[in-house]
């Protein structure tokens, strides 16, 4: 009877961690106020998802995807209203900032794969800061090759922040929140872009030119690269994201 005391004791040994693991792992994760998965503090990651969870950095992120907006309705309606009356002047902004925004796309996305979500949105902001300069030399020599070149670096910008900024508030919101991340960054960057319109039209009526748009371009950029440096790399909510997933 001794002999067969021993086996009893350690099965139940063993079903008592089985039921603290269990009991552990469930508490490492919680529903937060809109229903999105994430560890709670008591858990090993340390990284939340949610809105409530990270309320300073996907306001930020917000701040950047209406910057993001803004800027690029300073850059193509002034183009648009103060082109000459040929045809392709009007339009062919659309092609070279269409490929570049395209192609930094991908861009965008390996970097932020492979690299730093962070740096890449820097990168972008950085290029953003190079547009209203050009732009300037373009009215000034009214040269439409130099205009073009503003196109491009328009859409090498709009790529990579844009498109890194979607990606950076899905990061925060983490698996159950990635269709309301996206849809919250395109909302706001376009609703920023109609707002900025009339304002912008407003600026090119007033000066007769596109200086005072240039102007405002230079801010919007220069305070969209401050804002992005003051954000955090999201790249750290990634792992929790997997393991939220797998939870669920």
């Amino acid at each position: 009877h001794g002999a067969q005391a021993v086996p009893k004791r350690e099965t139940s040994i063993d079903h008592t961690n089985l039921s603290r693991s269990s009991s552990s792992t469930s508490s490492d994760y919680e529903e937060d106020g809109i229903g999105h998965v994430r560890s709670s503090p008591g858990g090993d990651e340390g990284k939340n998802h949610g809105l409530h969870a990270n309320k300073g950095q996907v306001l930020l992120q917000v701040v950047l995807a209406a910057l993001i907006g803004i800027s690029l309705r300073l850059v193509l309606l002034p183009e648009g209203l103060l082109a000459d009356k040929s045809k392709p002047s009007k339009t062919d902004f659309l092609i070279y900032f269409g490929i570049a925004k395209a192609l930094s796309d991908l861009l965008g996305g390996a970097l932020a794969d492979g690299w730093s979500r962070k740096r890449a949105s820097l990168i972008g902001w950085g290029i953003g800061t190079l547009i209203a300069p050009v732009m300037f030399l373009g009215y000034t020599l009214r040269s439409r090759a130099i205009w073009n070149i503003a196109d491009i670096l328009t859409g090498t910008m709009q790529g990579l922040t844009w498109g890194l900024n979607i990606i950076c508030l899905m990061d925060l919101f983490g698996p159950h929140g990635r269709g309301m991340a996206s849809a919250l960054s395109n909302a706001v960057g376009y609703f920023g872009s109609a707002l900025t319109s009339p304002v912008a039209a407003h600026l090119v009526a007033t000066a007769g030119d596109a200086r005072w748009s240039i102007m405002a371009l230079a801010v919007s950029t220069l305070l969209g690269l401050l804002v992005c440096a003051l954000s955090e790399d999201t790249s750290a909510w990634v792992t929790e994201s997997f393991g939220s997933a797998a939870m669920s």
